[in-house]
């Protein structure tokens, strides 16, 4: 049996039941049952997308770090090629 998503979503992001509750709108009961049962369609896609938004933001971290290593290569490159 798979892991509950309130569960998991909790672990992924770092937060508590009542962070959840709060970041996607519900109440703290809410999340509490829905962690217990399976939780209802709007909690379940409410939840999914906050997981997916947190992976797209992640990810863009990663490009934005990428991009500035690769301008601080370029630009160390077209320093050493001055000398």
């Amino acid at each position: 049996m798979s892991e509950n998503i309130i569960k998991a979503a909790c672990k992924e992001l770092g937060v508590t039941q009542k962070e959840l509750a709060e970041r996607i709108g519900v109440t703290q009961e809410t999340i509490s049952v829905s962690a217990k049962d399976e939780p209802s369609r709007q909690v379940r896609r409410a939840v999914e997308l906050l997981l997916e938004n947190h992976a797209l933001k992640q990810e863009n971290t990663a490009i934005a770090e990428m991009g500035a290593a690769i301008r601080k290569i370029l630009q160390t490159s077209e320093n050493l090629n001055k000398k």
